[in-house]
């Protein structure tokens, strides 16, 4: 037997044992998600059962069960239904009159109350729906499976057979084209073929040898290229910044989806213009050219590879400002500067309302914060100055023990209870300067909600009452408005 028909043979021999592993295996997989499938639904089935029984259970109404039980029979899908009270009281017990013994899934599942079971539903499953799935895919499996292995071993024994032809031929090149008989039924055909190959190794070598000077000048393959294009390509269209990107004569090359939005130009509309007339403000475009020239000429470049705030341009002419980081790199057709910019518009306008509040709190009448927790976060310098206290020095502390009564707890838990209540609170009190004296003021502090009603800081002011008759004459008011009712 010559090489060709051992290796048809062995081959066919260890394709056959595949062949039959698979087969058990796909047999064992098909029977194990059968019975998977079908103990899932038994006890999805038994745990709706559970729900729907768990009241009249309770409740004693054994009635209602027995009438739920026997509706639920009458489904197809299940062949029996037992529902007990207790560990030895059935309650009710259906059987579907046209459901067999056979293929059948039996779940149990518990009735539980106040985390004590008080009874349990026991339940068949018919596997009917089962077999009508898995049938099919198992015959599927099977049969494709075998008529792939014959196809794959008689396309295995043809390809063999064919090596007569190449073996031939290749021994025509080894002689230079010399007429030779050429033995391939026998034992010697793979000696023969080492020595053919042999004779062709100097003849290999020199091509083989300009073939991998010419791979190693390649850095990338082509699929390696695709690749890295199409993982380029789906950061450009995912990046939170707008990226625009310009080649060496300031002529922009690529526009991003996101810079189409920020600055009102369509793709089509900008590659090829000049960026610094397309989305810098005529002020600053000398500069902006300057800086370009400056690095293409020294390799500096001040404000590359750092994150800048500046001003840009709109289509429609609005100026507007951003935060723009600046990269260059190096290509076959000269320098590329990408650039990275995000509108920063709403963080500006945020920055100068939080600049407003910081003034109008240190300018206003003696005020201070405090959480949602009632501890104080800081205090203006007129409340400073009226009680001696820092902001630093009173940050954390509840407000109460600033007053001359901090152990009234009656009359603070007022208070807090109408900031919940009301959001507000207005009325009189003593606060107690830091050196000890008593300051009469009257009060009008406000809360902050949030959206699901929970506090979240509240302000209060406070306006000091020139003599104690002015206190008296306030009280009245004060004493209504601190109550919550």
């Amino acid at each position: 037997m010559n090489i060709r028909m051992k290796a048809v043979f062995f081959t066919a021999l260890i394709f056959t044992i595949v062949i039959i592993t698979f087969i058990s295996l796909a047999f064992k997989y098909l029977a194990e998600a059968r019975e998977n499938e079908m103990s899932y639904r038994a006890h999805e089935l038994a745990e709706i059962v559970v729900a729907v029984t768990e009241a009249p259970l309770i409740d004693n109404n054994f009635r209602r069960i027995r009438e739920l039980s026997s509706r639920l029979t009458t489904h197809e899908d299940i062949a029996y239904l037992t529902i007990m009270h207790g560990d030895d009281n059935v309650v009710a017990h259906h059987r579907n009159p046209d459901s067999n013994e056979q293929g059948i899934t039996v779940a149990t599942e518990s009735i539980q109350a106040d985390g004590e079971i008080i009874g349990t539903v026991s339940l068949g499953y018919r596997n009917h729906y089962a077999d009508n799935m898995a049938s099919p895919i198992g015959r599927f499996v099977i049969f494709g499976t075998i008529g792939i292995g014959i196809l794959a071993i008689v396309t295995i024994y043809l390809q063999i057979v064919a090596i007569t032809r190449p073996l031939r031929k290749l021994h025509e090149v080894g002689t230079n084209g010399e007429h030779s008989k050429f033995k391939v039924f026998f034992n010697d055909e793979i000696e023969q073929t080492i020595n053919m190959v042999n004779a062709l190794r100097e003849r290999m070598d020199n091509s083989y040898s300009k073939l991998q000077t010419s791979l190693r000048d390649q850095q990338l393959s082509v699929h390696e290229s695709k690749a890295i294009e199409e993982r380029n390509h789906a950061i450009y269209e995912a990046s939170l910044d707008a990226i625009v990107v310009a080649d060496d004569q300031d002529n922009i090359i690529e526009f991003s989806p996101l810079a189409e939005m920020l600055f009102g130009w369509e793709r089509d509309e900008v590659l090829g213009r000049r960026l610094a007339d397309t989305i810098v403000p005529e002020q600053m475009r000398a500069q902006h050219i300057a800086g370009m020239q400056h690095f293409l000429k020294s390799g500096e470049g001040p404000v590359l590879d750092q994150r800048l705030e500046l001003t840009a341009i709109r289509r429609s002419g609005r100026e507007f400002p951003v935060e723009i980081s600046i990269s260059a790199a190096k290509t076959r057709d000269g320098h590329i500067f990408v650039s990275y910019i995000r509108d920063i518009s709403k963080q500006k306008r945020n920055e100068e309302k939080r600049k407003l509040f910081k003034y109008a709190f240190e300018h206003s009448p003696p005020s201070l914060i405090a959480d949602g927790k009632g501890h104080i976060t800081q205090a203006n310098p007129a409340f400073s100055e009226l009680t001696g206290y820092r902001s630093e020095d009173i940050s954390g502390e509840k407000p109460r023990m600033l007053t001359d009564n901090p152990d009234d707890k009656q009359f603070h838990k007022r208070i807090w209870l109408s900031l919940l209540s009301h959001r507000q609170w207005d009325g009189v009190l003593n606060l107690r300067h830091r050196e000890g004296a008593v300051i009469p003021v009257k009060v009008h502090m406000s809360a902050h909600m949030s959206e699901q009603g929970e506090l979240l800081h509240y302000c209060a002011y406070f306006h000091p009452l020139e003599s104690a008759e002015e206190l008296t004459l306030t009280e009245p008011m004060a004493q209504t408005k601190q109550s919550p009712h």
